[in-house]
């Protein structure tokens, strides 16, 4: 399984570089891809869609996994070939509760390396040039 983390590397102050060393030692191949700024996730969620890997993986909070969504959406097929893993790294990750994804990073690591998948819907809103629904 190849597996790409998008992360915020400055998220909560040293939180993201434990969060990385203690997955690198989870013994597995992934590739790591930081983000530069906000909005940083979607682009590097839809090249890791285009490249192949089969589980792109959000660490973050509910809004490093919007963009991670986002990103894969932009991809031709992504949703629909690539797994999203979410590991709960937020403030709050209603998301994952949502799910009842462990809130520890080993456990919720665990739950992602076994495969457990759910499937759920994207919502999809076109928006008009002064932001309101169309």
């Amino acid at each position: 399984m190849s597996i790409c983390v998008i992360f915020n590397p400055v998220a909560r102050g040293e939180k993201a570089a434990r969060f990385r060393a203690q997955i690198a030692r989870f013994g597995r191949e992934v590739a790591f891809r930081p983000t530069t700024g906000p909005g940083g996730g979607r682009p590097l969620a839809e090249e890791a869609a285009r490249a192949g890997f089969d589980t792109v993986v959000a660490a973050g909070g509910d809004g490093t996994l919007n963009e991670v969504v986002n990103g894969l959406a932009d991809a031709p097929g992504g949703l629909a070939r690539t797994r999203l893993g979410v590991l709960p790294l937020g403030t709050v990750n209603v998301f994952a509760k949502e799910l009842a994804l462990p809130e520890r990073l080993a456990e919720a690591w665990e739950v992602l390396l076994a495969g457990h998948t759910r499937a759920f819907d994207v919502a999809v809103a076109e928006l008009t040039v002064e932001g309101r629904p169309t």
